[in-house]
């Protein structure tokens, strides 16, 4: 890699910006100590959260891609995020069903 070069500029920003995302998650010394302990990602909020908001972009995009082209490959552009959205929600629901039982 040069050394001015774009990717070199785009690999230190990303890592600058992991690093600094991982130390602002961590109350101030906790590192040190060794008592950091992460917040366990909550399955059913992510899944609802993620459905919902593809929901809405894949159905705006297919309208948008409906109104303009009609048909043809564009309109994946907006049936392929409904579709992952669709999928989500059911992942949500099936999994609430499942954890009520």
């Amino acid at each position: 890699m040069r050394k001015n070069s774009p990717t070199r500029f785009v690999v230190a920003a990303a890592t600058l910006a992991l690093s600094g995302a991982a130390l602002a998650a961590a109350p101030a010394g906790s590192i040190e100590k060794g008592s950091y302990a992460p917040r366990p990602i909550d399955l059913d909020v992510f899944s609802l959260l993620a459905g919902i908001l593809l929901v809405a972009v894949g159905l705006t995009l297919t309208i948008v891609f409906v109104v303009l082209s009609s048909t043809g490959y564009a309109l994946l552009g907006g049936l392929i995020p409904l579709s992952i959205g669709i999928g989500f929600l059911a992942f949500y629901l099936l999994r609430g069903g499942r954890r009520a039982t």
